[in-house]
């Protein structure tokens, strides 16, 4: 008897440590990519990149200007849980690199723009992304592409629903749209509670709200699907085992078929930006090829 209960102790004490070292493992990579890291990094592919920080709607937005102001625009919103860094194997492909004008924003919640200060709702994000776009983007240039993966491919359709005049069109790769198919993992549960979310560390809290919220923010703030008058590329894999291949017919059915266009890849999971980075030079290469 006392044998188990000294194991069920030391099991105890082994799980809690791990779990601290997780979330102070998550605390140094956001430490680890300070302001003059991601410059200098950056630099080595674009030459000149610029680093801002911005208050919008009484958030401070930090985001990266990899810039020729003359090139075409193109905004990159990264997934949950992540930062602007997410998107450097994608912006490097040598067919894009030198022919836009990338801005990498780190999303409300994350990276260093207040980070651990969660923003549930779909539609205010939409809204300071597209403020920043306003701020920086140039009125004599062609209009911005947005462009990202899983949540922020979310945020993406809701900016082009609603910002159709504003925008050239979107790429929504591994997009979770459709509320019936949200997925909610048991931990997401414990992890709103203390100690759990405090062990969990202030990237994974928010997403764990962002995932909580995100179906009430779907069926209230993401349902204008009629409104879209642009070009919007949907990519999905068909064994994504976080968001279902499901929200790619979901999407088919409600985006205008004018705008449509649908690319399945088969046997492909949910990562795309890190397994299979070419899939998002592949789509902005042949959205402005047509």
């Amino acid at each position: 008897m006392h044998i188990i209960k000294y194991l069920g102790y030391t099991v105890l004490w082994v799980v809690l440590l791990a779990l601290i070292l997780v979330r102070w493992l998550f605390l140094y990579q956001w430490f680890a990519h300070t302001d003059a890291k991601i410059v200098s990094t950056y630099e080595q592919y674009f030459g000149r990149v610029e680093l801002w920080y911005m208050m919008i709607q009484e958030r401070e937005v930090r985001y990266l200007d990899v810039w020729d102001i003359s090139r075409p625009l193109i905004l990159v919103v990264h997934w949950a849980p992540g930062d602007l860094t997410g998107a450097s194997r994608v912006i490097t492909d040598p067919r894009i690199r030198d022919r836009y004008r990338f801005i990498l924003v780190d999303r409300v919640g994350y990276g260093r723009s207040e980070i651990g200060r969660s923003l549930e709702s779909i539609q205010q994000h939409s809204d300071i992304y597209m403020q920043l776009l306003s701020s920086i983007a140039d009125p004599d240039q062609d209009l911005p592409l947005v462009v990202w993966h899983s949540y922020g491919a979310t945020i993406a359709m809701k900016m082009i629903m609603d910002h159709s005049d504003q925008l050239a069109g979107a790429i929504v790769v591994s997009g979770a749209l459709d509320p019936s198919l949200e997925k909610v993992f048991a931990i997401s549960h414990l992890i709103k509670y203390q100690p759990f979310k405090f062990l969990s560390g202030p990237m994974f809290w928010v997403t764990n709200d962002e995932k909580l919220s995100h179906v009430q923010s779907l069926e209230t703030e993401v349902q204008n699907y009629q409104d879209i008058q642009k070009p919007v590329t949907v990519i999905h894999g068909t064994h994504d085992s976080i968001v279902p291949y499901g929200n790619f017919a979901y999407m088919q059915e409600r985006v205008p078929t004018p705008y449509f266009n649908g690319v399945t890849l088969t046997w492909a999971n949910h990562a795309l930006h890190m397994s299979d980075p070419k899939v998002f030079g592949d789509a902005i290469v042949d959205f402005y090829r047509d």
